[in-house]
Formats: structure tokens, C-alpha cells, sequence
């Protein structure tokens, strides 16, 4: 079975730019997951998760072509495993459109530092 990369995406987001919305809980329940929200408030910095998560949807919402209206930004959840390892999890016309895709498997990687928070994703298909 070969796969094959099927789309990437990147994004970059500056904390001061996401402190007003991780106190807003509007913005916070319609970006956010449940699950999402209640990982955020078990970390020493809230801040730092939700901005990583934020670049993380951004990204993942590249990978699957980035021109869909329809997709909700909470339509893609980031959980952590217990290896601390992102995981994706992919909900709703989000899940529609990268099963139409054949999108099979989407590998995450996160960072912040200095400010900002980075996320590269890449899509894969078997």
C-alpha cells in the first residue's frame, strides 16, 4: 500500500493576538471543543494551548484545501495523547470533505516560543 500526501498546511499565531479571545467564552465555545477548553484550563498556561491549537485548526484547514466556507474551525479538534503527542480529530463537513479527499491520516506538529505559536500539518492518504 503506498500513501501519498495529499495537502499541507502551516500557521502561525502571536499570543497578544489570541488574549482577548481566551478570555472571550463566545469566541472560546466556537473555536473550541469541550474537550479542547477543558485540556486548556488543566495547563499551567491556557494562553499557550489555545494559540497552539488555533495555528494547529488553521493548519489542518490548509491541509484539506482551505476554501471551504462551511468548515468550522471547531469542526477540527487537537487533543493531546498521553505521550503529549497532537492528535487530530476531524468532525462534521470537516470530516465529509477529507474522507472525499481521501484524507486518511493528518500528522501535526507544534511549537511557541518568544510570543507566537507555529503548527505544520500534513495530510495523508492511503
Amino acid at each position: 500500500m503506498r500513501m501519498e500526501i495529499i495537502g499541507v498546511g502551516t500557521d502561525i499565531v502571536a499570543f497578544d493576538r489570541m488574549e482577548k479571545g481566551a478570555r472571550d467564552p463566545a469566541f472560546l465555545a466556537a473555536v473550541y471543543t469541550e474537550a479542547e477548553r477543558r485540556e486548556a484550563a488543566s495547563r499551567p498556561v491556557p494562553l499557550h494551548y489555545y494559540a497552539t491549537r488555533f495555528a494547529a485548526k488553521e493548519a489542518v484547514y490548509k491541509c484539506i484545501g482551505g476554501d471551504a466556507p462551511e468548515i468550522r474551525l471547531s469542526d477540527i479538534e487537537i487533543l493531546s495523547l498521553p505521550s503529549g503527542k497532537p492528535a487530530v480529530a476531524l468532525h462534521g463537513r470537516c470530516r465529509e470533505l477529507a474522507a472525499g479527499l481521501g484524507i486518511h491520516r493528518i500528522h501535526l506538529s507544534l511549537s511557541y516560543e518568544a510570543g507566537a505559536a507555529v503548527a505544520f500539518a500534513v495530510a495523508e492518504s492511503l
